[in-house]
């Protein structure tokens, strides 16, 4: 089933590669958060699964690199999980938070599109922004799959 709208869309292409990215995140964030729980007895509270989803993913990767909280994990490959998770998304944070936070456009070539404009950023969400968004974001999922521990 697709959702009926009046708002002009972009191709279909670009609405499943936004799919994809956005699947993708939540699919990344919730490899490592929703494996936390089974460590709640031995994970200081600000590196608990419970406290990490209500933050920001900017701010999950501050707290997974924070070597104050880092040291007081005593399980060594979870530790080493969360540092390379935290690099993970820390390196994955701002495009996706452009191309989460960005607002339809028209752009030059006539098609419809995703815009970000801030104070500090002007960008085109295109489709080679969304294609190494993608690319990272695969990457990270693969390399967390192989440092799971179950």
């Amino acid at each position: 089933m697709k959702l009926k709208t009046i708002v002009p869309l972009p191709s279909e292409d670009y609405l499943y590669n936004l799919g994809v990215i956005t699947y993708s995140i939540g699919y990344l964030e919730w490899g490592l958060l929703g494996d936390l729980v089974k460590y709640d007895d031995i994970l200081p509270d600000k590196l608990k699964m419970s406290y990490l989803v209500a933050q920001s993913t900017g701010q999950i990767a501050d707290l997974l690199m924070n070597e104050k909280y880092l040291s007081l994990v005593c399980d060594d490959k979870l530790r080493k999980r969360m540092r390379e998770f935290g690099n993970a998304l820390k390196n994955i944070v701002k495009t996706r938070n452009s191309v989460m936070h960005a607002h339809p456009t028209t752009f030059p070539d006539g098609e419809q599109g995703l815009y970000r404009w801030t104070k500090k950023e002007q960008m085109m969400i295109d489709d080679s922004l969304m294609e190494k968004l993608n690319d990272s974001i695969q990457e990270a999922i693969k390399k967390d799959s192989k440092m799971r521990i179950i």
